[in-house]
């Protein structure tokens, strides 16, 4: 069995001039990040390894899920570029190239590409164990879905189960 951790980044500031990828997290943003980490421990939800967006926000998250984690976990995290700007079916490509020693993997991303990718592998009728999730993805949401298949490669539309969903504004 297989487990996904999709995340969205949390809050991050306006542009103000530069590139879209450049914008850090907003202070709130970043207390965002620390309460998914503490949240995902509490949940005793975690993964083997993370799949990253290269972008500052999402690298900000990760770093600060993660000092939430140590000393006692701290996973391995690869931050891709390509992430930025994937849609869902190009994510979920990432995933199927994962390594398949690891049991559980996280992909912190944007949105509409991390919503979208819940939605795709969610099996019919999912989302209304957390009707919310049908309509709205906001920042530092968090989807935990587990797969019967023992290979990432084998993990498409619909074979998901949707086990958990959350976020700060809960």
């Amino acid at each position: 069995m297989k487990t996904l951790i999709l995340l969205r980044h949390a809050e991050a500031a306006d542009l103000q001039s530069g590139k879209d990828a450049e914008r850090p997290l907003t202070a709130r943003g970043r207390g965002m990040a620390m309460w998914v980490g503490n949240e995902l421990t509490k949940r005793a939800i975690r993964p083997d390894f993370i799949l990253s967006s290269a972008a500052q926000r999402t690298k900000e998250t990760c770093q600060l899920m993660q000092d939430a984690w140590a000393p006692d976990f701290y996973p391995q995290a690869f931050f891709d570029p390509a992430i930025y700007r994937a849609d869902a079916h190009e994510c979920l490509e990432m995933i199927a190239m994962q390594d398949e020693m690891h049991h559980s993997v996280m992909m912190i991303g944007h949105n509409p590409s991390i919503h979208q990718l819940v939605l795709l592998l969610c099996g019919a009728g999912q989302t209304q164990k957390s009707p919310e999730i049908a309509h709205r993805f906001p920042p530092t949401s968090c989807a935990v879905l587990t797969f019967e298949s023992d290979l990432w490669v084998h993990i498409h539309k619909g074979s998901g189960t949707l086990v958990d969903f959350f976020h700060p504004a809960e």
